[in-house]
């Protein structure tokens, strides 16, 4: 992601932030699809992101039993993030 947002500065704006998001998910995944219903589809995923961490906040009952692991899970998920 770090290369993409060196190479394409209109990637940069938050305003661009979905279509860039889908266009590095197309070209690692080798997908074909419309870049604007993809950069649709990122941003309904983010929404969706969103409304599921709110809701488990909300509820503590309804979370997995791998809430308790929340370090060790982000350090794992940003070691992943940075070799893409």
């Amino acid at each position: 992601m770090k290369n993409y947002l060196q190479e394409q500065p209109k990637a940069r704006e938050r305003k661009n932030k979905n279509r860039a998001i889908g266009n590095v998910i197309m070209e690692r995944y080798n997908i074909q699809i419309d870049k604007a219903m993809m950069s649709d589809i990122v941003g309904e995923i983010l929404n969706y992101d969103r409304v599921w961490r709110k809701i488990l906040e909300d509820y503590p009952d309804l979370r997995g039993s791998d809430y308790g692991h929340k370090d060790k899970l982000e350090e794992e998920t940003i070691n992943t993030l940075r070799t893409l």
